[in-house]
């Protein structure tokens, strides 16, 4: 409820990975009243006590189930399930006071006030700092997720720099196992290239976790899957398996680096959308209501209204650049959603740190100019203050393509030599022990 003598302010993290769902209404005696929750459930709660009317955004919820497209599978927009309630986005705060009652806006693109240079240096430094606090907990089991992609090199790159890489162990992801039989050939580059890196700085892989498994019914499936995802994922994943580790663990993941190195998800739709120079917001949304929705045959004006909250989307962002509103949209929404299952890893004792997550990054990314942020060159700039010899490393897409680094370093793949075929056993050999571990469970 509003306040009468002080300003108080409902905000997330930065990045928004806790949902903060809210709704303005006046109450029977004409004052303005904010209810807020950290969950949608909680949400509806309050909905019920204050006797607000719950009303299925209908427009909402059919526009994330008639597209087979990969921008509807998750959290997309300010908007929820629920047509009165709407999520804060990142940066953006809840303010009620005396003589207001309302939101303040995002400041997470806002034109920087320093240097390109400076905003790298200040977000470098703010993700050390967050990783020696972490580091300082008592926690003995310590893993960093590695890949043969660009995040992943930053954050080991921020590992190594920090002089903590032996006590973390590595995690990759097991080819052979892998569901997707199409993707295990990638899968087995990232493999390649994480035991060479953990070869070359002294790291161990990770050892098979000892716990408890405990099989869940199809309703506290359901349950865990809506107390931590509902309004975040639409593809719905109840697991029926719960695992608690007996030991905590602390995780280096390497999320958020897409909000200011680039989606991958944005040069797809740009690669098939291709608005003219002079087209309106209106055109645009047009042009991307059709990508996403093509020709079905939707309910009443549903079709029209969801190509009108496109529109809504881009304005909110504040921006009437085609890319740059989708690129918007993925940093605010889609990532958040990927990456903020921090409370559900919670719930299985893992603590969970995303060090990219970093507002001066997303700010130094629009000191770019165009072709420079398309390349993600920032990601080779952020290795290179830190790590240099890491950009030297190719990825799983191949070494940096020294054409689109405009003027710097090129990289020397001679400098990586180490053969990563030891690991490789050892890692196989850790992968028998633990299938060992879950039978024995």
């Amino acid at each position: 409820m509003c306040i009468r003598d002080r300003d108080i302010a409902i905000a997330s993290d930065p990045f928004g990975y806790q949902l903060i769902f809210y709704t303005l209404i006046r109450d029977s005696h004409g004052t303005n009243v904010a209810l807020a929750s950290a969950s949608a459930a909680g949400m509806a709660a309050l909905l019920r006590k204050y006797q607000v009317p719950i009303e299925p955004d209908w427009t909402h919820i059919v526009g994330n189930f008639v597209s087979e497209r990969p921008w509807t599978r998750t959290l997309g927009s300010f908007r929820t399930n629920l047509a009165n309630v709407r999520v804060l986005s990142p940066g953006e705060a809840l303010v009620l006071g005396k003589d207001r009652c309302g939101v303040l806006p995002s400041t997470l693109f806002e034109t920087p006030d320093r240097p390109y240079e400076d905003l790298l240096d200040r977000g470098i430094e703010s993700a050390l700092k967050q990783i020696e606090a972490a580091s300082q907990l008592p926690l003995k089991n310590r893993e960093i997720r590695l890949s043969g992609g660009r995040d992943s090199r930053m954050i080991l790159a921020m590992l190594v720099a920090s002089g903590k890489a032996k006590e973390f162990r590595v995690v990759s992801v097991n080819p052979k196992t892998f569901r997707s039989k199409s993707s295990r050939p990638g899968l087995q580059r990232d493999l390649e290239l994480s035991a060479t890196m953990a070869k070359r700085y002294g790291m161990q892989w990770s050892t098979p976790k000892v716990g408890t498994r405990t099989r869940l019914t199809f309703n506290e499936g359901i349950e865990g899957w809506q107390s931590h995802f509902s309004n975040k994922n639409f593809e719905l994943r109840p697991s029926s398996i719960h695992f608690m580790p007996d030991e905590w663990l602390l995780e280096l993941r390497g999320g958020a680096g897409e909000t200011f190195r680039g989606f991958k998800a944005v040069r797809t739709i740009l690669n098939t959308i291709t608005p003219s120079p002079n087209s309106t917001i209106f055109e645009q949304a047009g042009h991307l209501a059709n990508y996403l929705y093509g020709k079905r045959n939707l309910p009443g004006t549903i079709g029209s209204d969801l190509e009108k909250r496109l529109v809504e989307l881009f304005l909110h962002l504040g921006s009437d650049d085609f890319a740059e509103g989708l690129h918007r949209r993925f940093a605010n929404y889609r990532n958040r959603a990927h990456f903020g299952h921090i409370r559900d890893s919670a719930t299985k004792r893992s603590l969970t740190l995303l060090p990219l997550s970093q507002v001066d990054f997303v700010r130094a990314r629009g000191l770019l100019s165009e072709e420079e942020q398309f390349a993600g060159v920032i990601a080779h700039d952020i290795v290179e203050r830190l790590v240099p010899e890491l950009n030297d490393l190719p990825f799983d897409d191949g070494p940096w393509d020294h054409s689109a680094l405009f003027g710097r370093r090129a990289p020397s793949p001679s400098t990586w030599l180490d053969d990563p075929a030891p690991l490789l056993k050892e890692y196989n050999e850790l992968q028998i022990q633990e299938k060992d571990v879950i039978a024995s469970a």
